[in-house]
């Protein structure tokens, strides 16, 4: 197998073409000592995730307790993916709903923003892990994004 040079390798870059490229991502949530597993739209404003999701959702019920997620975003493939780790928080102020609803309007219209059954979520993402293993092996990168 080939091996990457890390030295020529940007993983922020990286990381954030992989948040650009793709529209679905999987959120790890918990509450107590059950975790959940959501597959959901997102739209991104660099390393800030926005998700649109149900009221009456898991995952939802989950965050509003316990604020940590993960989550991952990947090709189906374990060839070039990330994994993250964040905080979630609702969107409540208007300006910032605007501009979620704008970015999700953009890339996932079906995400039905706006629709009073439906809340608009924020994830402050913290660290990303980045892989990328399509060209021959090359050691996963962290990347530290915020505290």
């Amino acid at each position: 197998m080939d091996s990457n040079s890390t030295t020529t390798w940007d993983a922020r870059s990286a990381a954030l073409d992989i948040l650009r490229e793709h529209r679905v991502a999987v959120i790890a949530t918990a509450l107590g000592d059950q975790p959940w597993a959501s597959t959901v739209y997102y739209a991104e404003d660099g390393f800030v995730l926005y998700v649109n999701t149900p009221n009456s959702t898991t995952m939802l019920r989950n965050l509003l307790q316990n604020p940590r997620v993960s989550y991952a975003i990947d090709e189906r493939t374990p060839t070039f993916f990330l994994q993250a780790i964040g905080r979630a928080s609702v969107v409540d102020n208007p300006e910032e709903f605007a501009r979620a609803r704008a970015l999700l309007a953009a890339k996932v219209p079906e995400a039905h923003v706006g629709h009073p059954s439906y809340t608009v979520v924020r994830i402050d993402t913290e660290v990303v892990y980045v892989s990328d293993f399509r060209h021959g092996y090359r050691p996963r990168a962290e990347v530290i994004v915020g505290s």
